[in-house]
């Protein structure tokens, strides 16, 4: 009994000790850098012709809490803006139009690969994030009706994230689908407490 109980301290000092570069929160900062599937593209415009379209691109804050070295939740808020010009059949008339979106979202992480490296971190992940986006239209709704004000359901999928941390201070790059884009990257500052 006394050896049992014993061994079991033992491995929990282990345990405490493997985790000691371990950062419990983390905050970061990223940018939608290549967005192939925006929720409110416009594929057919049937009285005008598409000339050139921004876009969009968008920035985002968020906030991480790791349970373990598994398992983590996050509350992201995202901005994002798209520009889109039209000339109407008759080439005389020019439209300008775009949205303004803005999203908060709460993802659930899971790390399949997670390794210590020094003071920080290397890990692989996955997740799933829901919640609520808007969209206000910026320039004119007549020229692109299928874009209206209003608030629906957002999501993200983060198909595959990279994070490489070195103590304080990661980088991050991850590939999805959904209301954030398909191609994000940034920073993050990591605290243990």
């Amino acid at each position: 009994m006394v050896v049992i109980m014993c061994s079991s301290a033992g491995l929990q000092a282990q345990s405490l000790k493997k985790q000691a570069g371990f950062r419990k929160h983390s905050i970061y900062f990223g940018a939608s850098i290549y967005n192939l599937t925006n929720q409110n593209a416009i594929n057919y415009q049937p009285t005008g012709l598409l000339i050139d379209s921004s876009g969009s691109a968008g920035g985002m804050i968020g906030y991480e809490f790791k349970f373990n070295k598994r398992f983590s939740l996050a509350l992201e808020g995202y901005i994002a803006g798209r520009g889109v010009h039209y000339q109407d059949s008759s080439k005389k008339n020019d439209f300008l139009t775009g949205s303004f979106d803005a999203s908060v979202l709460l993802k659930a992480r899971y790390s399949w690969i997670y390794r210590p490296m020094g003071k920080g971190f290397f890990r692989m992940y996955s997740g799933l994030g829901v919640g609520v986006n808007t969209t206000y239209v910026l320039f004119d709704e007549v020229a692109n009706p299928d874009i209206k004000d209003g608030m629906r359901f957002g999501y993200q999928v983060e198909a595959i994230g990279v994070g490489l941390s070195f103590s304080w201070f990661g980088l991050w790059l991850e590939g999805g689908y959904g209301d954030q884009g398909n191609v994000k990257a940034g920073i993050s500052f990591n605290f243990k407490k």
